[in-house]
This record gives C-alpha cells, structure tokens and sequence, in this order.
C-alpha cells in the first residue's frame, strides 16, 4: 500500500482500517468518504457480532495528526460528552460503544481533514 493514499482511487487517506474475516486480517487505506461507506456497510453486522479479541498494528493507523488523550478514561469522557451533544444514548460510565466510539472518531477526523484544507 502506498502511505496515506486511498488504496481505492488514488487520492490523500485519511486513516487506515484494518478489518477480519475468516480469520484472516485486511488493512485498507482510505479517505473519510470511502471510510464512512464502509463502516455504514459493516454496522449491522458489527452490531450483531461477538467481539472475540483486539490486534496490536505497529503502523499507525491514522495519517492524520493525532489528537491525544491523556488517558484513556479522558478519551472515554469525551467520546460521551460527544454522544450527549448529538442526543445518542451512551451509558454514564464505562466503555463507550463500538458504534458511538467509530462516529465519535470518523467525525474527530472530518473535523481534522476540514482544517488541514
């Protein structure tokens, strides 16, 4: 894959998406665009699936300057301070959501994309 062009038309990335099946691993490289289509793609069943596991990559996944946390609760704090704000339900303590957490995350990254144009 070439760094931070979109794997399906050539154009800037945006972030990296690493996704499984059949237990093998795919990474793609795509814009936010083509990122939002595939997570809308993917929701319902992500919403039914069993999460069995995480993976470590060592390659970023993201191509954009990172906004940090300093923790990982503050991440968390801020994912449901995000989902308040949009009116989504969002429990008052412990993990966020996959999906609260993705939106929460492909928006921080339109917002990122917006400034850098």
């Amino acid at each position: 894959m070439d760094a931070c062009k979109d794997d399906l038309d050539g154009r800037e990335a945006d972030l990296g998406i690493t996704f499984g099946i059949d237990g093998v691993l795919y990474r793609i490289r795509l814009s936010v665009d083509h990122a939002a289509d595939l997570y809308d793609l993917l929701a319902s069943y992500r919403e039914q699936a069993r999460r069995v596991g995480l993976v470590h990559l060592d390659e970023p996944e993201i191509c954009l300057p990172a906004v940090t946390f300093a923790s990982r609760g503050e991440a968390q704090a801020a994912a449901r301070d995000w989902a308040r704000a949009r009116e989504l339900p969002v429990a008052a303590y412990g993990d966020v959501a996959d999906a609260i957490w993705c939106a929460f995350e492909l928006e921080r990254m339109l917002e990122a994309t917006e400034q850098r144009q």
